[in-house]
């Protein structure tokens, strides 16, 4: 056989072109029936699954935000708070109605159904208690609104979301049954196009010089896919399934990769942008993209100074800069102002070279620490006020009263814990001081019984005196 593997290609398969063609054929329907069953399996995974998924979660977002928001309503003691927090609550039960009925849309089964209507109950239900618990609260009735809230509301809380686990827990277990079907029918196809394209390579000789243009056109195919993969286009697709030297490539599958790598960064849920040496955006990921208000294509024709707009931008204090000046990972704190927004952000930039070492860009990764910044300087600022009372108390001012900002966390607590200690200290020095005035009383009155004793007996001694000299 040794004269056969020494044939050249186009000799081989020019002798098996006729069993190869028939082959082919049976492969093209076989591969067609396969892929549509797949793909028919795959829409129905991301429209009774998928989308549920998503719906159950956006639900549960604002049901958590808004039951946050009747907390803050009820222990606000701003008027404007209050209100602030009403409006919130009624866009999140906005939110929620109307991803209810796209929720419908999606029933698989009875079951489905009945847990739905589980949920719908006991939102509700809950949507009365608390609006109950507003109600009081807006009529000044605080104390009151929060006890319904700590046990009425609180207790349909937990029925919300133990019906929520059991949607998703559902839609997750269908979900994972319909991806093991589709994976076996994955399988099962591969399993027979592997089969039949072995059987056609064996016989490839019959086909000849018409195989020989079948192998030019998928040559064509992955040259135009190389020179759209290195310009930044990663949904290149290239059918190819032979189990030639070509088939072998495997080009799809390192697209693929090369794909779900840059949706690894994509779908990061904090901003993160490249930019070449003059600091125009060469990527956006969708987070980034969101935060400037811009589309991820329209930031590649902007400055990233112009998107972020940060206290650093266009300062030796830039960490992208820095990056790319000393070709090291630097890291910092500013303040962003992208929209008009103030975003205290921490971010690390990092230089990009390409293979040879060569500088190409910079990278940056921003993380927002807003909330971390207003946790810090609420702590400085609680602790200096306890400071301070401390202070006054220690030269003796007993009359010293901490306000917490929060009643309900560790610092409210801490700041009642100070003013509970001080009444009773207050307290034991009032009674230590009646004690004082009640003993300096009684001892008056002791000195006052003793002089007049003195007196009664010097009377008798003078009167025995007299009664002697006589």
């Amino acid at each position: 056989m040794n004269w056969f593997y020494n044939l050249k290609i186009g000799k081989k398969l020019m002798l098996s072109f006729v069993i190869v063609a028939a082959i082919a054929g049976i492969i093209g329907y076989e591969g067609i029936s396969s892929i549509n069953t797949v793909e028919e399996q795959g829409m129905l995974l991301f429209e009774k699954n998928t989308i549920p998924l998503q719906i159950i979660g956006d639900i549960s977002t604002n049901f958590q935000r808004q039951r946050t928001n009747t907390l803050e309503a009820i222990i606000a003691t701003d008027p404007l708070v209050k209100a602030d927090n009403r409006k919130r609550i009624d866009e999140r039960d906005a939110a929620i109605d109307k991803l209810l009925p796209e929720y419908e849309k999606t029933f698989v089964d009875e079951e489905d159904k009945k847990l739905y209507g589980d949920f719908v109950a006991s939102f509700r239900a809950y949507e009365t208690e608390r609006d109950e618990a507003l109600s009081l609260s807006q009529q000044g009735n605080d104390q009151q609104a929060l006890a319904i809230y700590m046990s009425e509301i609180n207790k349909l809380r937990k029925v919300v979301e133990a019906n929520i686990e059991k949607l998703d827990e559902m839609n997750y277990s269908d979900a994972k049954e319909r991806a093991g079907f589709n994976e076996k029918t994955s399988s099962a196809a591969v399993s027979l196009m592997t089969i039949l394209m072995i059987g056609g390579v064996v016989l490839a000789i019959v086909l000849g010089f018409f195989i020989s243009k079948i192998i030019s056109n998928p040559l064509n195919k992955l040259t135009d896919a190389t020179l759209k993969v290195s310009n930044g286009q990663t949904d290149v697709v290239v059918a190819i399934e032979s189990k030639d030297e070509l088939g072998v490539l495997n080009f799809n599958a390192m697209v693929e990769k090369i794909e779900m790598q840059i949706q690894y960064m994509a779908n990061l849920p904090t901003p993160v942008m490249i930019v070449d040496k003059e600091y125009n955006v060469t990527y956006m990921n969708k987070m980034g993209a969101q935060v400037v208000g811009k589309t991820q294509e329209s930031c590649s024709k902007e400055k990233c100074y112009n998107l972020f707009k940060t206290e650093h931008c266009n300062t030796s204090e830039c960490r992208v800069r820095q990056a790319m000046d000393q070709k090291s990972v630097r890291n910092g704190e500013t303040i962003a102002r992208p929209q008009g927004r103030d975003i205290h952000i921490m971010y690390t930039g990092a230089p990009v070279v390409d293979r040879s070492g060569k500088l190409v860009g910079g990278l940056e990764f921003v993380a927002d620490i807003t909330e971390a910044k207003e946790m810090q300087n609420y702590l400085t600022r609680t602790t200096n006020t306890l400071l301070v009372e401390m202070d006054k108390f220690a030269e003796g001012d007993l009359t010293v009263e901490v306000v917490p900002e929060k009643e309900t966390d560790d610092i409210g607590r801490l700041f009642q814990g100070f003013n509970k200690s001080v009444q009773n200290i207050k307290r034991i020095v009032e009674s230590v001081k009646d004690t004082v005035e009640a003993t300096a009383s009684a001892s008056t009155e002791i000195s006052s019984s003793s002089e007049e004793m003195a007196a009664g007996a010097q009377e008798q001694s003078s009167q025995t005196t007299e009664i002697a000299g006589a």
